[in-house]
């Protein structure tokens, strides 16, 4: 069995690149850049050629918090199931700030002895860990993919818009079916990956998206779990990641001082990393893997 290797990248492309180099021949890797990232063409050309990557591609702008993310994330599927071999089973979706923390040969035993399942994390709307209970984020339009949330004047567009539906009483009604939420990332079967594709817009799921923020943390779960490959899903999406404040992010951006935890972790990937602060962290695993 192979794996497929989806990466969404915006920023450090240091750390993409040490990403990338750290699969081996048992992995294909398809990638998608933001469109606002500057890359220089030699570098550009540098990822396009190393043997593990078949694709690399730079469609879509996407902010933050948007609906363009979907749309990279569908891009990623559809040109994997297009150019990978029916040996390829295994779809795992990853950004560029994230890290492999298995050796190859433990990275496949673990999906060789679970296969034929979906991995990733949900869990039905309302959920008491989201404002509002997640349903607020459907309710109200959040224009974020033609405002940069980043950009302070375009911010104080967004919250002035928001506060006069709050203020007014505006709302959406919400979708008649289940709607779920979790983490983006994930590692699906060929299976799962080829039913999102044919039924990415199932009930007008994707359409209602629109002005929704942050939809990738809905739209593979309400998907999936309204599928018939629902009994087929695990909820953990095998990735290590830290829900504090730390090294200037939240989830915290890991280092050195979390190497004995992750080597514990029965996570397959862990995120966040940065190509300074995660240095030591990174080129202990990239050492652990060989």
């Amino acid at each position: 069995m192979k794996h497929a290797i989806l990466i969404t990248a915006y920023k450090d492309i240091p750390n993409l690149v040490e990403l990338v180099s750290g699969f081996d021949d048992n992995y294909e890797i398809y990638i998608h850049l933001d469109t606002k990232v500057y890359l220089h063409e030699r570098l550009y050309q540098f990822i396009e050629q190393l043997p593990q990557v078949k694709k690399v591609g730079r469609i879509y702008s996407i902010n933050w918090g948007g609906r363009s993310h979907i749309d990279a994330i569908l891009w990623l599927c559809r040109q994997a199931l297009k150019n990978t071999s029916e040996e390829v089973q295994y779809f795992h979706l990853l950004s560029g700030g994230d890290l492999l923390i298995k050796r190859t040969k433990d990275f496949c035993r673990y999906f060789d002895n679970h296969a034929g399942k979906n991995f990733l994390d949900y869990f039905s709307l309302p959920y008491k860990g989201w404002a509002g209970g997640g349903l607020n984020r459907l309710a109200w339009r959040h224009p974020i993919d033609r405002l940069n949330l980043h950009d302070c004047w375009q911010n104080a567009v967004y919250n002035r818009y928001m506060g006069m539906q709050m203020k007014y009483g505006i709302t959406r009604d919400l979708p008649e079916f289940i709607v779920y939420g979790g983490s983006s990332w994930w590692s699906l079967t060929r299976e799962a990956v080829s039913y999102i594709c044919a039924n990415h817009n199932y009930k007008g799921w994707y359409e209602r998206l629109e002005d929704t923020f942050a939809p990738d943390e809905m739209y593979v779960q309400t998907l999936l779990l309204n599928s018939p490959l629902r009994e087929t899903i695990v909820n953990n999406n095998l990735r290590h990641i830290l829900w504090e404040y730390r090294n200037g992010n939240c989830p915290a951006v890991l280092d050195k001082n979390d190497i004995s935890s992750l080597l514990m972790s029965e996570a397959m990937f862990a995120r966040k990393v940065d190509s300074c602060i995660s240095s030591e962290l990174i080129t202990f695993f990239n050492e652990f893997r060989k």
